[in-house]
């Protein structure tokens, strides 16, 4: 059974495919011989085997059978004919044997069968068992004859059909589709359509030339009848007058009146009473037959009917029409002799057909065949240096691939010819350049084990290590032996730094990825960049190393494995570790005692500590500037090894650009007046705001100025102008100095890059001040470039993103210049009055509008001052108020009361809360604005200040420098900032990391739990992290900060009018 579901049909079917099929073809044999076609004078063409040929063909011998018996038991029951059921079983059992084992052609076997097999079982059944006459038998045999071979034909052009077209689903036979059997089967066919239809007109006009004939003979007797019924007492003489017009003829004429009824007749009139299954069938257009019934056999019907011809008796009276009548039975026997001599005629054209079709694809196909048996010795000639032979021949075409084979064969042999001579060359050269491989594969072998620093490693696509070479078992203690085809390389890599770079690509590409593809995922993107990993030797020591992946390409471009090299790094960590350490120390031990000869220096000269001696003023000034010159060397230095470490910390905040560019521009003030050089500032975008690192920008900006400063001419100016390019802001610096060269214009913001040395030494400056204006201007989002003419000075410019939207408007925004004010009221419109009033005088304004809304706000954010209605729709604007004042954040916060009553409203307060301004409805701007800045001012209090640092002396200038706006504390380790801290409270805290007896990072819980509203401003001489940054309100670097830059930040951070506190 197993081997019967595995068997393929002969068609390549399926089993369950060709069941299928067979029994489609089972249905198609029955409604075949279903479907009857009348060709000639009562001869049917049936199609049942067709489906019998296609069984033979695609199914083979016993379906074919099964299909053969299937057409045969219908037919029986339909003709209760014995022979068809023998004719049809045998039928598929020659033609499928003649089909598979001698002739395949399936029309040929068919032919074979009728000829010789058929033909004597016809004549012996019908003419003696069944008593049929010869004549008869010789047409049923014709016909049973030509309809197999015609079925024979469709269903080899249905095979052909199926076996040219593309559908791979449809069977196909491969015997049928070679091209002499293609070709018979076309010629076959075009004869057959070309001679069987006219044979069959033929036969048709005969019948209807018979039909017509028997119309117009008993027309001529109607005439005759009814010129005669028209004659005098006519109608006495009927049986006389249809006598004379019948004569001798079989022709049964009648009389009829209108009611139908038989006025005379002679013969029998059929067609007056018809029986129940009888009928009368149009002929022609005048003529009908009459058939009679209780006969199943359509041709004995046909015989015994009579054709019936009705005309209508016009201008006789009392007659209605004349009926005539005459019997078919000659007609009949002449149309089948006729008949008979068409099927002799269709059995020769179908015969001649055949032979034609025969001779004609022999004769065509014979040149191809002889030229295919020629092309077996092809390859032999050629081969041996022969000319090989090739049949002519008549047809053009096949000639034409004669002669084309012939040249390629010319050509294929002087080729092979060719070929060998190559051959012998190509052994030659194969031999030597396997000695060149093997020669330089002993030296790659050498160079591996050569780089004995480095561990040069391979692998496959699988992972496995394919190369291991003696760096590798240096480093790691490994034999090449051990490792390679056995391990990965994750046998000596970290797993969980392999594990948390596998969660990192992960996450940021969305892709799965194994251990292994870690290594190889750069490779893939053809990054080649160097990465830091971990190696574990054998030993279990830990080596960093730097690590770089390419992928190996075979010749077609595919990846066959991936090649790391690995250098150990050890040294060079430690090397970087004495490098920050030795960093740490010059930014803490250097800048400290810097920041405090500079700050007094400073201080000093400025005539803070009194006057001094000319003398002494000028040595100070000297002191103070070369202490200065001597502190941005250092930050210069210290600064560009941050960014080339990629260490340097941001701090980005939106800031107003204007502040920022006034503040630069001050800072510069000594050096300006030094050149007497004049700083112009046109900025017509007076309230855009930028996101940067105040601080950097403020570097920016100085090396900036102090380069147009130095360059120009004493007595120059330098213009600083802002303009807006896109969503960009741009600030330029623009001086009248000598210019840049052409030649140096591409190395302007290199590292230690200066026109003229010799001139540098005379103007000052290392040459690293452009190079870190690039990378500070790039890490804050924006671009830096200049324009520069020799002889006409330069124009350096930087661009940064401005903010989106302007400011001003309520706190969702940046902070307003004057203060934030908290309007409570119910009634929009004195909202917007409020509002348009308040920012257009430079407040920053929020609105509250009713009591519940109002106290949501002011526990989320911190006003300078707050205007409030009493009568609030849920609660009392007296109860707002008492909540302000029971609030320790919010207890001295000016408020201004807005109502139509003061005296009502005064009354309800009962002498309560006497710190309250009030101002009557309706609202004058001018009073508003007065009252409330009033109250904002009286609001102001006096700075208290936290100063935790070790050194003395700074404190001592920071005292100083703070002095008129600020009371000043210090503490010099972290036990006594404690104490200070859980005594006193303070609006500000500066402080130093380095301490005595720890790190000021240390404080940072205690003052966030103790003192949460307290800013913190780390003042310190080493570098802080970005992560760091973002712990406290801001980071200064002792030798960069002056004293009007931290008292800004103080009062920035800690004064209410500026102070939006973090939602």
């Amino acid at each position: 059974m197993r081997n019967i579901e595995r068997a393929n049909w002969p068609s390549g079917l399926s089993f369950g495919a060709g069941c299928w099929l067979l029994v489609a073809l089972l249905v198609l044999g029955v409604v075949g011989n279903m479907l009857q076609i009348s060709v000639l004078f009562n001869v049917y063409f049936v199609f049942g085997s067709v489906a019998v040929m296609l069984a033979i063909a695609w199914l083979g011998t016993f379906p074919a059978i099964l299909v053969g018996l299937a057409s045969g038991l219908y037919t029986y029951i339909i003709w209760e004919n014995p022979v068809t059921i023998v004719v049809f079983l045998l039928e598929a059992i020659v033609v499928s044997l003649l089909y598979q084992y001698k002739i395949k052609n399936l029309i040929l076997s068919s032919l074979f069968f009728w000829i010789v097999i058929a033909a004597p079982i016809d004549y012996v059944f019908f003419n003696y068992l069944l008593n049929w006459s010869v004549e008869l038998t010789h047409l049923v045999y014709l016909k049973q004859a030509v309809n197999g071979v015609l079925n024979a034909v469709i269903a080899s052009a249905i095979v052909i059909i199926c076996g040219l077209s593309n559908c791979a689903w449809l069977p196909t036979a491969a015997p049928l589709m070679k091209l002499r059997h293609i070709l018979f089967c076309t010629l076959l066919t075009a004869t057959l359509i070309t001679g069987i239809p006219l044979i069959l007109y033929q036969g048709h006009s005969m019948r209807q030339g018979q039909e017509n004939f028997v119309e117009q003979t008993l027309s001529s007797i109607g005439s005759e009848l009814l010129g005669r019924l028209g004659e005098p007492e006519a109608e006495q003489r009927l049986m006389y007058q249809i006598g004379r017009v019948r004569g001798s003829s079989d022709v049964s004429i009648g009389v009829v009146d209108g009611q139908g009824r038989v006025l005379s007749q002679v013969g029998s009139l059929a067609s007056l009473t018809l029986s129940p299954e009888a009928e009368l069938i149009p002929v022609t257009e005048r003529v009908l037959m009459w058939l009679p019934g209780g006969l199943e056999n359509s041709a004995v019907r046909f015989a015994q009917g009579q054709y019936v011809l009705r005309m209508p008796a016009q201008g006789l009276a009392g007659v209605d029409y004349i009926i005539l009548e005459t019997p078919s039975l000659p007609i009949v026997r002449a149309m089948e002799a006729y008949r008979t001599v068409l099927f002799i005629i269709l059995a020769v054209v179908v015969g001649l057909g055949v032979f034609i079709a025969e001779l004609l694809s022999r004769l065509i196909t014979h040149p191809l065949m002889r030229l295919g048996r020629a092309g077996k010795n092809l390859s032999h000639a050629i081969a041996n240096n022969e000319t090989p032979y090739l049949p002519d021949s008549r047809i053009v075409e096949f000639q034409q691939l004669s002669n084309l084979l012939k040249v390629m064969s010319g050509e294929l042999s002087s080729a092979f010819k060719h070929l060998k001579h190559t051959q012998s060359d190509l052994e030659h050269q194969v031999e030597q350049r396997t000695k060149a491989l093997a020669s330089s594969n002993d030296l790659l072998s050498s160079v591996l084990d050569a780089a004995a620093d480095f561990a040069i490693i391979a692998i496959d696509t699988q992972g496995v290590v394919r190369l291991f070479n003696k760096g590798a078992e240096n480093m790691l203690g490994y034999e090449a032996g051990n490792i390679v085809g056995q391990y990965t390389p994750m046998l000596f890599h970290d797993a969980d730094e392999v594990e948390h770079f596998l969660t990192e690509i992960i996450e940021k590409q969305d892709c799965q990825l194994t251990a292994v593809d870690v290594l190889t995922h750069w490779s893939l993107l053809d990054k080649r960049d160097a990465k830091e990993w971990v190696y574990i030797a054998s030993s279990g020591s830990r080596l960093p190393i730097k690590l770089i992946v390419t992928a190996i390409k075979n010749q077609q471009g595919a990846i066959t494995g991936y090649l790391g090299i690995a250098e150990d790094i050890s040294e060079s960590k430690r090397i970087e570790q004495m490098k920050n350490e030795f960093i740490a120390t010059v930014s803490h031990e250097l800048r400290t005692p810097l920041t405090s000869i500079s700050g007094a220096l400073g201080m000093v000269s400025a005539g803070a500590l009194g006057s001094v001696p000319d003398t002494v003023m000028r040595m100070v000034i000297i002191a103070h500037k070369n202490s200065q010159r001597l502190t941005h060397l250092i930050n210069d230095l210290l600064d560009i090894e941050k960014i080339a470490a990629g260490k340097l910390a941001f701090d980005m905040q939106w800031q107003p650009l204007q502040r920022l560019l006034e503040s630069a521009i001050e800072e510069s003030r000594h050096y300006r007046h030094e050149r007497q050089v004049t700083l112009k500032l046109d900025n017509p975008y007076e309230d855009l705001q930028v996101r940067v690192d105040g601080q950097r920008l403020q570097q920016v900006m100085a090396n900036l100025l102090s380069n147009a400063v130095k360059f120009s001419p004493e007595g120059g100016d330098v213009h600083i102008f802002v303009e807006k390019r896109g969503y960009n802001i741009v600030v330029n610096v623009k001086d009248h100095g000598p210019g840049i060269p052409s030649s140096f214009k591409s190395q302007i913001f290199n590292k230690f890059a200066q026109v003229d040395a010799s001139d540098s030494r005379a103007k000052g400056g290392t040459g690293l001040g452009l190079a870190i204006t690039r990378e500070l201007v790039q890490h804050m989002d924006g671009d830096v470039g200049f324009i520069s003419e020799e002889g006409q000075g330069s124009c350096f410019w930087f661009s940064l993103p401005f903010h989106p939207s302007e400011p001003g408007g309520t706190l969702g925004g940046e902070q307003g210049l004057n203060g934030s004010v908290l309007i409570i009221e119910d009634d929009l419109s004195v909202v917007r009055v409020l509002q348009d009033i308040l920012m257009q005088a430079g407040y920053q304004v929020d609105s509250a509008l009713n009591g519940a809304m109002a106290l949501e706000k002011l526990a989320n954010h911190r006003y300078d001052a707050i205007t409030v209605d009493i009568d609030l729709p849920d609660i009392s604007g007296f109860n707002v108020i008492h909540s302000l004042r029971e609030q320790r954040s919010t207890r001295h916060t000016p408020v201004l009361v807005v109502t139509g009553s003061v005296e009502r409203g005064q009354v309800a307060l009962e002498g309560h809360l006497e710190d309250i301004a009030w101002l009557t409805k309706p609202i004058q701007s001018a009073q508003l604005l007065g009252l409330l800045s009033e109250q904002i001012h009286l609001n102001k209090e006096r700075l208290t200040l936290l100063h935790i640092e070790d050194d003395h002396d700074l404190h001592a200038v920071i005292r100083t420098m703070l002095n008129d706006h600020v009371d000043c504390e210090h503490a010099v380790s972290v036990a006594m900032a404690r104490r200070f801290l859980s005594q006193h409270q303070y609006n500000a805290i500066i402080l130093d990391i380095g301490l005595p007896d720890g790190e000021g990072w240390e404080l940072l819980e205690l003052i966030r739990q103790a003192q949460p509203s307290a800013k913190i401003i780390i003042l310190s001489g080493q570098a802080i992290s970005e992560a760091d940054q973002h712990r406290v309100e801001a980071v200064f670097l002792k030798s960069r900060i002056s004293p009007s830059q931290l008292l800004a930040a103080i009062q920035q951070r800690t004064q209410r009018t500026q102070m939006v506190v973090a939602r």
